[in-house]
This record gives C-alpha cells, structure tokens and sequence, in this order.
C-alpha cells in the first residue's frame, strides 16, 4: 500500500496553485473564491481526507464501481 502524507501543508500548497483565471466548474465555485478563502478551508478539507483515509473501504468480490461488468447487445437488422 501507498503511504499517503497526511499534513495540512499539502493541501495548503495545492489551492496556492490553483489557477485563478479559469471559470468555475459544475459547483459553480470559481477558483479564485477557493484561492482568497484558502486559509479558512485548509482545516475543513483536511478533517474530510483524513477521515475519508482513516474509514477506508472493503473491495468485494465484485463490486460493481472498482470491477464493472460491460455488455455488448448487437441488434440485427430485420431486412
């Protein structure tokens, strides 16, 4: 398994790089809105990572996110 750095600092540096002039996403939120509040929202996102690392989940066997199973109907032409 992959050690993941759980430090608040990480998350600090990654919305100072944000790219302010973009346009917003499908939230809505425009970039620079992240980038201004960063300070506020640092502690917040890092509660929600680290509880969302700490939980984890069991793969089953065949859990349909990590493992789909595609289907291809081919349909025949009646003429």
């Amino acid at each position: 398994m992959v050690a993941i750095n759980r430090d608040e600092s990480v998350i600090m540096s990654k919305l100072s790089k944000l790219n302010v002039n973009k346009s917003a996403g499908p939230d809505d939120i425009y970039p620079r809105i992240v980038f201004e509040a960063k300070a506020q929202l640092v502690h917040p996102l890092f509660v929600l990572f680290d509880t969302s690392l700490s939980c984890g989940f069991e793969r089953k066997a065949r859990d349909p996110i990590t493992s789909p199973t595609v289907r291809l109907s081919f349909l025949k032409s009646h003429t």
